[in-house]
């Protein structure tokens, strides 16, 4: 089972998930009520990531934000963003693949996300968190994509 299939059957009783074939190139993902639609022409990847993000939709959004018109709209995208990049890419995930690849690529494919969503992660964990932060004695430094130092010695 990969990831879309493991978070799809995991939500499964609280809101049903189709895929469809004419969705918008530019459209990843969108709620409709306690549905939510993945354009089934992406990578499953990206349908993985499309389907985070619009979990923490249907959690955090009110309204149609599609067309991100105002602030308030922008905002709540945002929001989502940020919760689903915490959700696809736990630090304590993010440390344990970087120790397991030795390439921004690799460690994209360990989390079995794409290297532009690992990349706006790492963006948002250095936002989040600063340049240089320490969990369980490991030094991660997000100055230019992601270095792990064990500090314990």
């Amino acid at each position: 089972m990969n990831r879309l299939d493991t978070l799809s059957a995991s939500i499964e009783t609280q809101y049903s998930v189709k895929y469809e074939k004419d969705m918008p190139d530019k459209l990843d993902g969108l709620c409709v009520g306690k549905t939510i639609l993945i354009n089934a022409n992406k990578p499953i990847q990206i349908q993985a990531q499309a389907l985070v993000e619009e979990l923490a939709h249907q959690e955090t959004t009110i309204g149609n934000i599609v067309g991100q018109g105002s602030i308030a709209e922008k905002k709540q995208e945002y929001k989502a963003r940020r919760i689903a990049y915490e959700s696809a890419i736990p630090l304590n995930s993010l440390i344990n693949a970087y120790w397991r690849s030795t390439s921004e690529y690799e460690l994209a494919d360990s989390l079995d996300v794409t290297k532009e969503f690992l990349e706006e992660t790492l963006n948002y964990y250095r936002v989040k968190y600063g340049t240089v932060m320490e969990v369980n004695n490991q030094l991660i430094n997000f100055a230019n994509g992601i270095q792990i130092v064990d500090a314990s010695n």
